[in-house]
């Protein structure tokens, strides 16, 4: 019983919680990626930018809890 109201509380808190993005920096090896286009989009879209893509990285983000 206890495991389940820690498991509740855990989802419950991460529900009230927000990203915010920070800028990405790299210095590294980059490489240079094609998009293919094989349809027809439902919406408009602009592929991705294909150039200086980096290899290896690490993601930082900073995560806000609204409660706890």
């Amino acid at each position: 019983m206890r495991i389940r109201l820690l498991l509740a509380t855990a989802l419950l808190l991460t529900g009230c919680s927000t990203a915010t993005p920070v800028a990405p920096s790299f210095n590294g090896p980059t490489t240079t990626c094609t998009y293919t286009v094989t349809g027809d989009p439902a919406r408009a879209v602009d592929p991705p930018n294909g150039t200086a893509v980096p290899t290896v990285g690490v993601a930082t983000f900073v995560l806000k809890m609204s409660a706890g």
